[in-house]
């Protein structure tokens, strides 16, 4: 099964280092092998619809596909993106290493935290991420308000 993720760290995994051959046509020789490939936001979905549900509590759960995907499909779907390939190579190159935080402490207070009782739907970790996700709901206040009088017109008289 594959799983594609953004670069979270200084060495490349395998995975990452394939999807950028396969971008780049550098891949000496691409084999028909197939596997499952998961959309990261489908696995995401699953963890947060698991984290939230007590029923889930210690249970496992599979994120598969319905067929598979052969590495020159792969491969097909990678180069025909919207972006340019080399702009796809150089995006992930720019924060290879590069995060604010210490991935290994956000790895353990994600795990930490799924020992709660309740644990939280939305987990903003370090001052970067938090002040930006400030900044956008504070964007979105000001425009409720701002359309407040309509939407309250509504009302029955």
């Amino acid at each position: 099964m594959g799983i594609f993720v953004p670069v979270l760290g200084k060495i490349f995994s395998s995975s990452i280092q394939m999807a950028e051959q396969l971008m780049t046509g550098k891949m000496p020789a691409i084999s028909k092998l197939s596997f499952s490939v998961v959309d990261v936001r489908d696995v995401a979905d699953i963890h947060i619809k698991a984290r939230t549900n007590h029923e889930a509590k210690g249970q496992r759960f599979l994120a598969t596909s319905d067929g598979t995907t052969s590495l020159p499909e792969i491969a097909e779907i990678l180069r025909s993106q919207k972006y340019d390939t080399q702009q796809k190579v150089d995006i992930m190159n720019q924060f290879n290493g590069q995060q604010p935080g210490n991935t290994e402490k956000l790895a353990k207070m994600v795990m930490d935290t799924d020992e709660e009782e309740h644990p939280p739907l939305h987990l903003i970790m370090g001052p970067d991420a938090y002040e930006r996700v400030t900044e956008y709901y504070q964007s979105q206040l000001l425009e409720l308000e701002k359309w407040k009088e309509i939407s309250f017109s509504t009302n029955f008289e």
